[in-house]
């Protein structure tokens, strides 16, 4: 204890040493800042710092207060700011030496200095992690600065200028920077330090007695430099007035002179005042030049008169001609000239040799100042001419400069200076430190007498709170001196040992312990660590002793004072009872941590009702830790457990009326999963506070629900995909048709039938096939409502119930959607395979009746009209189907006339880009039958493929769009590529590559203008022999297009692999990009990978100007609809291109039946 205090009390110096300075350096620079526009001051140097050191120590101070107290936002300020104004200050000393610059004006602030507040501000930034070795070297450098710049104060003005440069400093400012030295090595030897455990009283000591120290210091230097300045001030006002006398004199002298213009030998001698010396020549100067040389002494002085007087300057102001009586001209040090003009402006002048040394000397005779010639301008003044302090002949001299007028108008400039008194000099300087020092020693005592106080109420506190805590404790205690006998006993070994209690002081510890413990002798092993801790072998031991049926815990704890064992403390607590209470607790712990059930207690008396108990079996069926889930209100396991809001205000109810109950409840799980539980909840009575817990009894029962569930599943539903099978089918529809009927609801069913899904089967095994069939479920059953049925009647069928629709639209969207959702590719067994489906939408519309099995007839129909139209679509059931069989006969034997009798037309849509320039065409094949009118390709087309005639079909197209397109270009217009549409059956043909080759040499039609359309299924069977194919087409110049792009087997691996050319964006997409965020999603990815893969982006179906604006912000640049123009026949083509560009036309709804599918295009 007491090394801690000597401790503690020895840092109590350092703080108020810290506070003093920081004071001090603080005033100090205020002081500088604003006294230094003050003209009455004098000895500015000797009594401030300059403007750089002032602002350098307020940054150096705050820097230090941050540091020392914390605040480490200001302390990084402080640094940051002190660092940029020293780099400053510094490249500016720099600049200014490089100019030659007298360091008259430089600042006051040494290049070493700037170096240190460099060096300062690194180590503020880093605040207390630069290291305690670090501070203690930067207050080492600080020391030995302050001593340098210190030393230079009494250098004479011979001094190198390199050394002035890098040590000159004003004495005030080398002092703070050796204190500040001082202060970072005390800084780095101080454990802790933080000014804010300084009491308000100590720092408002520390500041008033810093203040008036300063006050009695500082006031002491400003009265003894009034009277300096007084004096100095006298003596140049004396020095002024014998300047004029002279002049006066000489002036009167010299005008006395006469010389005769017509003599040519010399002059008279002058009869005026006599020379002292300082005269070293004259001249009689007329502009011609000179009259007469009169040396004063020699012909030396003649010389250097005659070497001034060539000078240009000299001349220039000898030919200024002025009515002045007389004028000076000083050049520079030792020298001047003075004019005397005594025959007015057309008369001779006498022009003056004057020593200013000697002329300054005899001027200033009985003045005790010394005097000196500073010059003609402030910018020629001698080194340290702008110091009011300097060192002169090792002593401090104030020094005082004066401008004084010459004749003529010249002002001389004139230094006073004289040694300070050493008197004054030293005495304010030791009353400011013995106050400083009465200050510190102040706030020192007033800092110590408060941390005394502080340590005598702590051990008061601590011994009461010994003495509580040794009285009160429940447990006996004993304190033995170091004899070995009683020295004090507590309330419980009082109680224990009843009437003897008062004989157990200075009674020998064995006989007390006997009587607490019950026996007759105290046992071995008591004595044995008794004798161990009182000699010091051990300083505490914990032991359990056994009397009779009564266990005890007995506790030895040495007491020491310094390195001297005084005594102990002995503890005897009966543990027999809790003993006891441990092995019971543990066996019913162990029963429940053991049970299969899950057990909960919850704590009735707090409010919610938290969680106290949790066993094992709880904490697994919630895949929670035990500690995780005590604690937690009873809601919050309900929560927890994902109960269901019923369950758990049933639950609530429970607790709130205090009555049992029991429930069989679905905890839900991620997944949509969950599992059974069979909740019981007893109330637990207490003897007087009525319920004072609940215990929850959890029994996991899923095992037996899914067993029953499992059986009425099976009876219901598919057993490979899980959905609803005929049975529940056929129950749900006729449910939903009732229902619909009665509220005249709509209904929709969707017939879904997987496009050749039979070769999957058949080449891949049945096994391959149920994976995927199980994939296309879930990808069916994906955005289903829950009032939906979707179910899988066989095989590859599967029907969608859609339930309280608004009408067609919302049939036909959802229908777009699985389409897309199948597009996916099916990953099975490494295999990658692309699906497709074909979807029959039959609708129940408001207010009509239909049977459920119709529904699914006419869905059927539809179906299978999907199919023929291509597949990967859907149709909606029109009463035109009912007849489609005989019409697919009739037009099959139409088809075969038509083409022999060359009755099939060809069409051409523009394909235009941004700025409505025709870029391509598109072949669109048309037919016109007598009977049926105009018939739609996604209909006669299926029809050719069927027969095998869409071989001939597909040949007869290209070559008639080759041939058209040849005239086109013949006729000087320029069409761009035709784009001609491919069949599957027709691509893959061993002969296509041939074929296409042959009709591009009879047409002689350049490969470069045909572009062929190939939609994404064709891309899949023989990748290989495509990738061949396509290569070869390529390489001869022909261009590739996918049209439908997204509406098929969308696959990144062939537009990567593949020399694919164009992407045309689907029309579905298109039509919706306006209303459909999904759409406007789709139209813009597509755009992007085309941009990033090098591929031209067209959009299909743009039919109005919106549509288009809305593309071309996603960066599609090429476009092909009714906006610009319908499919034409070739007789209307030439006008099309013959102009510049193809405006948009008004909007135009897109008519389905209009051109019997203009924009559809054969798969």
């Amino acid at each position: 204890m007491s090394d801690w205090k000597s401790e503690e009390e020895r840092s109590l110096g350092f703080p108020p040493l810290l506070l003093v300075v920081l004071t001090f350096g603080a005033l100090m620079a205020l002081h500088t800042l604003f006294a230094s526009s003050s003209s009455s001051l004098f000895l500015f140097d000797l009594l401030t710092f300059s403007r750089w050191g002032a602002v350098a120590s307020l940054l150096a101070t705050l820097g230090i207060l941050a540091l020392v107290i914390g605040c480490d936002r200001v302390r990084r300020l402080a640094s940051l700011a002190l660092l940029g104004y020293s780099l400053g200050q510094g490249l500016w000393l720099l600049d200014q030496v490089n100019r030659q610059v007298s360091l008259e004006a430089l600042p006051a602030m040494s290049l070493l200095l700037m170096l240190l507040m460099l060096l300062f501000a690194f180590c503020l930034w880093h605040g207390r992690g630069v290291g305690r070795r670090r501070y203690a070297a930067l207050g080492i450098v600080c020391m030995v600065a302050g001593a340098l710049g210190f030393s230079i104060l009494w250098t004479t003005e011979d001094a190198p200028r390199w050394r002035l440069i890098l040590f000159e400093s004003r004495p005030l400012g080398t002092v703070m920077v050796f204190t500040y030295g001082v202060i970072f090595w005390l800084f780095a030897r101080q454990r802790s330090l933080n000014l804010r455990r300084l009491a308000p009283r100590v720092i408002k000591v520390g500041l008033i007695g810093t203040s008036l120290s300063m006050l009695v210091g500082f006031g002491g230097y400003h009265l003894y430099s009034l009277d300096l300045k007084q004096d100095l001030s006298t003596q140049l006002d004396t020095l002024s007035e014998r300047i004029a006398n002279w002049e006066e004199r000489y002036r009167l002298g010299w005008s006395e002179w006469s010389l005769p213009l017509t003599q040519a030998g010399g002059s008279p001698e002058p009869t005026g005042p006599a020379a002292r010396g300082e005269v070293l020549a004259y001249v009689w100067w007329q502009d011609r030049g000179a009259l007469r040389w009169n040396p004063a002494d020699g012909g030396g002085a003649t010389s250097r008169l005659e070497e001034m007087l060539a000078l240009h300057e000299v001349r220039s102001w000898l030919e200024q001609r002025q009515n002045e009586a007389m004028r000076w001209w000083i050049p520079g040090k030792g020298a001047a000239l003075l004019e005397v003009n005594s025959f007015g402006a057309a008369g001779p002048r006498l022009v003056v040799l004057v020593d200013t040394t000697l002329w300054l000397e005899h001027m200033s005779e009985g003045l005790t100042a010394n005097l000196s010639l500073l010059g003609l301008r402030p910018a020629e003044a001698l080194d340290h001419g702008a110091r009011e302090v300097w060192v002169e002949r090792g002593r401090l001299a104030g020094v005082m400069r004066d401008d004084i007028a010459l004749a003529g108008g010249t002002l001389l400039r004139v230094q006073a200076s004289k040694p300070l008194s050493l008197k004054w000099v030293l005495l304010p300087a030791l009353l400011l430190a013995l106050g400083l020092f009465v200050t510190y020693q102040l706030m020192t005592w007033i800092a110590l007498a408060r941390l005394r106080r502080e340590q005598a109420i702590s051990l008061a506190t601590r011994e009461q709170e010994f003495h509580s805590l040794f009285g009160l404790h429940p447990v006996p205690m004993l304190q033995v001196r170091r004899s070995g006998l009683i020295g004090a006993l507590n309330d419980s070994a009082t109680e224990a040992l009843g009437d003897s209690a008062g004989e157990a002081i200075a009674r020998p510890f064995t006989e007390v312990a006997s009587r607490l413990l019950g026996c007759g002798d105290a046992p071995d092993e008591l004595m044995k660590h008794f004798d161990n801790v009182m000699t010091g072998r051990q300083r505490s031991v914990v032991f359990e002793c056994s009397i009779a049926d009564s266990t005890f815990r007995i506790r030895l704890q040495q007491v020491r004072v310094g390195a001297a064992c005084v005594g102990l403390f002995a503890s005897f607590a009966d543990i027999s009872l809790r003993q006891k209470e441990q092995a019971r607790l543990s066996i019913m712990e162990h029963c429940l941590r053991e049970s299969s059930n899950g057990v909960v207690i919850f704590d009735a008396q707090s409010r919610g009702c938290p969680v106290m108990y949790a066993n094992a079996a709880l904490c697994r069926m919630l895949d929670a830790s035990a500690s995780s889930v005590t604690g937690l209100l009873a809601s919050e396991l309900a929560r927890t457990m994902c109960l269901d809001p019923v369950t758990e205000a049933e639950i609530c109810h429970w607790m709130k009326t205090q009555q049992p109950g029991s429930v069989t409840a679905l905890a839900s799980q991620g997944g949509g999963g969950g599992r059974w539980y069979d909740l019981t909840l007893s109330p637990v009575h207490a003897l007087r506070e009525g319920v004072s817990h609940y215990i929850g009894i959890v029994d996991d029962v899923s095992q037996r629900k899914v067993q029953e569930e499992m059986l009425a599943h099976q009876a219901t539903h598919d057993a490979l995909t899980g959905l609803p099978n005929r049975t529940l089918l056929a129950d749900r529809l006729e449910h939903d048709v009732a229902l619909a009927t009665r509220h005249r609801q709509g209904l929709a069913v969707l017939f879904i039938d997987l496009d050749a899904f039979k070769p999957i089967n058949d080449s891949l095994g049945h096994e391959v096939g149920d994976r995927v069939l199980i994939q296309v479920a879930k990808r069916l059953s994906r955005g289903q409502r829950r009032s939906d049925t979707l179910a899988r009647l066989g095989g590859d069928e599967f029907v969608l119930v859609l339930v309280d629709i608004g009408g067609k639209d919302k049939a036909i969207a959802v229908a777009e959607r699985l389409l897309n959702q199948l597009r996916e590719p099916c990953r099975v067994d490494g295999f990658q395979l692309q699906i497709s489906a074909s979807i029959g939408i039959a609708l129940l519309d408001t207010g009509t009746t239909l049977s459920p099995q119709r529904l699914i007839q006419q869905a059927d129909l539809a179906m299978y009209q999907a199919k023929q139209r291509g597949r990967n679509q859907y149709q909606l059931f029109t009463r035109t189907l009912d007849g489609v069989p005989g019409r697919h006969v009739t037009l099959r034997n139409a088809l075969r006339i038509a083409m022999e009798q060359q009755r099939l037309q060809l069409f051409y849509q523009p394909q235009v880009d941004g700025e409505g320039r025709i870029t391509g065409l598109e072949a669109l094949i048309r037919w016109s039958h007598p009977e049926f009118g105009w018939v739609s390709p996604s209909e006669f087309i299926p029809l050719a493929e069927e027969t095998g005639q869409i071989i001939d079909l597909g040949r007869w197209v290209m070559r008639r769009a080759c041939y058209d397109a040849k005239r086109l270009w013949r006729s000087g217009l320029k069409p761009g590529r035709v784009a001609v549409n491919l069949s599957p059956l027709e691509f893959h043909r061993m002969d296509f590559l041939s074929s296409v080759c042959q009709t591009l040499d009879q047409t002689h039609l350049h490969a470069e203008c045909l572009e062929l359309e190939i939609t994404e299924g064709m891309l899949l069977d023989d990748q290989e022999r495509v990738a061949r194919t396509l290569g070869a087409l390529a390489a001869r110049g022909v261009t590739t297009a996918i049209d439908d792009f997204g509406k098929g087997y969308s696959s990144f691996d062939y537009l990567k692999s593949l020399p694919i050319d164009k992407i045309k964006i689907d029309r579905g997409f298109v039509a919706q990009c306006l209303d459909s965020e999904r759409d406007i999603a789709v139209c813009r990815s597509v755009i992007t990978l085309a941009q990033e893969l090098g591929l031209e982006a067209l959009a299909e179906g743009v039919e109005t100007p919106h549509q288009c604006a809305a593309l071309k912000d996603l960066g599609c640049t090429t476009f092909q609809g009714y906006l610009f123009s319908r499919p034409v026949p070739f007789r209307e083509l030439a006008g099309l291109l013959r102009r510049p560009h193809l405006a948009p036309q008004q909007e135009v709804p897109m008519d389905r039946q209009d051109l019997i599918g203009a924009e559809a295009r054969r798969r």
